[in-house]
C-alpha cells in the first residue's frame, strides 16, 4: 500500500511538472506569434512607404517586390517571398493602426490573418 501511495505521488509529480512544460510551450509559441505578426505588420508597412516615396522611384517601384523578395529570401527564407510579402503589405493595408494590430488581432496566429 505505502509502495503504491509512493507510486502515486510521484506520478502525480512528473503529471504536475508536465503541465508546467506545456504551459510554458503554449505561452512561448503565442509569444514568438505575437512577434512574427507585429515584424509582418512592420514590413508591410515599410514597404507601403517605399512605394509612396514618390515618382523619382517608379522605375524601382515596379520590381520592388520582387527585388525585395530576392534580396531577403536568401538570408530569411520563403517567410519572405514576394507572395508573402504581397500578404505583409495587404495585412498593414487591412489595419493601417499598429494598436488596432495589438488589441485586436494578437490573439490570431499568422495563418488566421492571411486569411483575411
Amino acid at each position: 500500500m505505502e509502495k503504491q501511495n509512493k507510486m502515486l505521488k510521484e506520478q502525480t509529480f512528473v503529471n504536475d511538472v508536465r503541465s508546467i512544460i506545456e504551459q510554458g510551450r503554449k505561452m512561448a509559441y503565442a509569444a514568438a506569434g505575437q512577434a512574427a505578426i507585429t515584424t509582418y505588420w512592420n514590413v508591410g508597412r515599410r514597404i507601403v512607404e517605399e512605394e509612396q516615396a514618390g515618382k523619382v522611384r517608379a522605375e524601382y517601384g515596379k520590381n520592388l517586390m520582387k527585388n525585395l523578395a530576392d534580396d531577403l529570401v536568401p538570408s530569411y527564407g520563403n517567410s519572405y517571398s514576394k507572395r508573402n510579402l504581397d500578404y505583409y503589405k495587404k495585412f498593414y493595408l487591412l489595419f493601417p493602426n499598429i494598436q488596432i494590430v495589438n488589441s485586436c488581432v494578437h490573439n490570431l496566429e499568422w495563418t488566421h490573418v492571411r486569411m483575411q
